[in-house]
């Protein structure tokens, strides 16, 4: 009689502990919540379609940071509009006992390049073609230092993002809130690559610099006859 009684103890405590949910959150983590690979890496980038667009000078000027304040007529701008994108696939392990899921990475991939790049050209000048031409020629020399920046930079990023994806582990989160575990990833992944882009802008900048200064804008500006 004891030993049943012993037995049934037992076995109610065997009970207790599954039906818990702590309990039963810590044995899907302990038991399937891991990955057996690193995610699989697709880096991909772009110099994007470049179009050409006439504009009103004085919109134009409030179209970057570089021309906002700038004491010159704005005659052409190019916007190579840098862009981050990260969407990280997941494989979702449900045991359908715990209350929660186990969110796995299986795939990343990152893109990072431009997205619609565009010349803008004063409509000033639309009809002086010596003029048109000699801005025209500035700022798509701007959209090759724009190239080169980012052929300069990705071989960084690819490198960073490959050492930090093993950092990235799986997710435990309840049924409901998988999607917000996906988001959870994307953001690890922008969180670590925010600092290279921005490297990458303050690059940007001083490399265009040395194209606008005074010295060019007074060499330029007496190519063409008023």
């Amino acid at each position: 009689m004891k030993k049943n009684i012993f037995a049934l103890i037992i076995l109610v405590c065997l009970a207790v502990f599954t039906l818990n949910p702590a309990n039963a959150y810590q044995s899907f983590t302990e038991r399937t919540c891991k990955k057996d690979h690193e995610p699989e890496l697709v880096f991909l980038s772009s110099y994007g379609k470049l179009e050409y667009k006439y504009k009103d000078p004085l919109v134009m000027k409030d179209y970057s940071p570089r021309t906002r304040n700038s004491k010159h007529t704005v005659l052409g701008l190019t916007i190579p509009n840098p862009t981050l994108e990260v969407n990280v696939e997941t494989t979702v392990v449900d045991n359908n006992i715990d209350e929660v899921v186990c969110v796995v990475p299986e795939k990343i991939e990152i893109f990072f390049g431009f997205v619609k790049p565009t010349i803008y050209i004063s409509r000033d000048i639309k009809e002086k073609k010596c003029r048109k031409t000699l801005v025209l020629r500035h700022e798509q020399t701007h959209q090759q230092i724009n190239i080169l920046a980012l052929n300069y930079f990705l071989p960084q990023m690819k490198k960073l993002v490959s050492q930090q994806i093993s950092q990235m582990e799986p997710i435990v989160a309840p049924r409901e809130l998988q999607k917000k575990a996906v988001e959870e990833m994307n953001m690890f992944i922008m969180a670590r690559m925010a600092n290279l882009v921005e490297q990458f802008n303050i690059f940007l900048d001083k490399e265009q610099d040395k194209l606008d200064n005074e010295e060019n804008y007074l060499f330029e500006g007496s190519v063409c006859p008023n």
